[in-house]
């Protein structure tokens, strides 16, 4: 079998990478180890500045909800700020754009097993050839691997999905419990997911799921089966001669605050603008603001006396009511 690009994953990142393939002279096949469209482990969280990427019919909410932040027992409310998605209805949303189109094929339940020069071959013993190889398999990325790219640097989170319903979304900060972390509450139409995670080799998923379990057990929240996930932060580049990585598998997910649709989107779109040969700045800008909040604003997360003379003081809020600044980081 001989394709221009091959895909391996079908996440946000490729997902978005095959749309730009679309109706172009380029054979494409995107690869997806599961067997069928499932719910990834995320809080689904999204700013106004996605809906570039995500339709507003299918977020959850018709208009985006306010937002307290609370650290050093002091809270901070900013309206309108936030609203989710559920990652399975987007990635149906996703492969509809791809699906049935003349110069791409989606395949589900298979995946790499080897790799070879401008070759890999599936769990299906089928040799697939390509030009290009994009890796979009997320934080655990056989192709990151098979780049001999380790991971140095990860967030570990935990959440659980739960029943009660919240009007607003929720942060809190504490150094004790999460380190440079959170514990965050996003709600949906039907559920919500309550999580929280930290920066890998501070806090461990153990010590982690305690706290976050004291906080649902103080709140009368029912809960059961968390979810885990691993984080990919540690960012070394995206392209590799012909080989590409995007969303976690290129460790693009920002470590400062997890945030990670938008940049999955952003790397897609900017690899398929590389391989076409079109111009293209999506990833730089962000790559900007992973650093801005890797380096500087996970020091306010931070048990310090000045981290939390600055965190209390008038100035820190009126900087998060700026929402101009808010989407800068």
């Amino acid at each position: 079998m001989n394709y221009d690009v091959v895909i391996s994953g079908a996440g946000i990142a490729g997902l978005e990478c095959a749309k730009h393939f679309v109706g172009t002279k380029l054979k494409v096949l995107v690869i997806e180890k599961n067997k069928k469209i499932v719910r990834n482990v995320c809080a689904g969280g999204i700013l106004e500045e996605d809906y570039e990427f995500i339709p507003k019919e299918i977020c959850e909410f018709e208009e985006l909800k306010d937002v307290s932040f609370k650290h050093f027992n002091r809270q901070i409310k900013i309206p309108k700020l936030l609203n989710t998605v559920d990652r399975k209805v987007l990635t149906e949303y996703q492969v509809s754009l791809v699906k049935n189109k003349k110069n791409i094929d989606i395949v589900f339940g298979d995946y790499i097993t080897e790799f070879k020069e401008n070759e890999v071959i599936l769990k299906s013993g089928k040799k697939v050839k390509y030009k290009y190889l994009v890796g979009a398999e997320g934080a655990i990325s056989p192709t990151r691997k098979y780049l001999l790219l380790p991971i140095k640097s990860a967030m570990v989170t935990i959440q659980y999905i739960v029943k009660k319903k919240f009007d607003s979304f929720s942060f809190i900060a504490d150094h004790n419990k999460f380190a440079q972390g959170y514990l965050w509450v996003f709600p949906h139409k039907n559920y919500t997911s309550i999580g929280c995670g930290c920066k890998l080799g501070m806090k461990s998923g153990a010590e982690l799921k305690v706290h976050l379990e004291k906080f649902l057990d103080e709140n009368n929240i029912k809960y059961s089966n968390p979810e885990g996930r691993i984080i990919n932060a540690d960012y070394r580049g995206y392209k590799f001669g012909n080989i590409f990585l995007v969303g976690d598998a290129a460790g693009i997910t920002s470590g400062g605050s997890g945030r990670g649709i938008l940049s999955a989107f952003l790397s897609g779109k900017h690899v398929a603008y590389e391989i076409l040969g079109k111009r293209g700045n999506f990833i730089w800008h962000w790559i900007a603001r992973k650093w801005f909040e890797e380096k500087i604003i996970l020091r306010f997360t931070s048990n310090t006396s000045w981290n939390k003379a600055f965190f209390i003081s008038k100035f820190f809020e009126r900087i998060l009511r700026i929402k101009f600044l808010w989407r800068l980081i």
